[in-house]
């Protein structure tokens, strides 16, 4: 069996994976995930490599709620505007 390889190459490797890859490597990024559950500045590290691939790019948002839930980072959908409600009403007549 090979040697657990350090953290900040499992850091490099996720951050390569997370800007290079077409797919969210969802595996990869919850396992190391749980190896620094305990170090917080590398968790911190995670989270912010995680939130800005979701920023970057697209991604469903089964996918962003799962993954944030068990990274800890909050997460808020956005709301798509109602087309029935005008933020900008016409100018009334005196």
């Amino acid at each position: 069996m090979p040697p657990d390889p350090s953290i900040a190459l499992s850091l490099v490797d996720t951050s390569i994976r997370l800007d290079h890859f077409a797919g969210f490597p969802e595996a990869e990024t919850l396992a190391l995930a749980e190896r620094l559950e305990q170090k917080v500045f590398a968790k911190s590290l995670l989270q912010h490599m995680v939130v800005q691939r979701f920023y970057l790019f697209p991604a469903d948002y089964k996918l962003k709620q799962k993954v944030c839930a068990r990274l800890g980072i909050p997460y808020k959908p956005v709301q798509s505007m109602d087309p029935g409600k005008k933020l900008i009403r016409p100018p009334q007549d005196p």
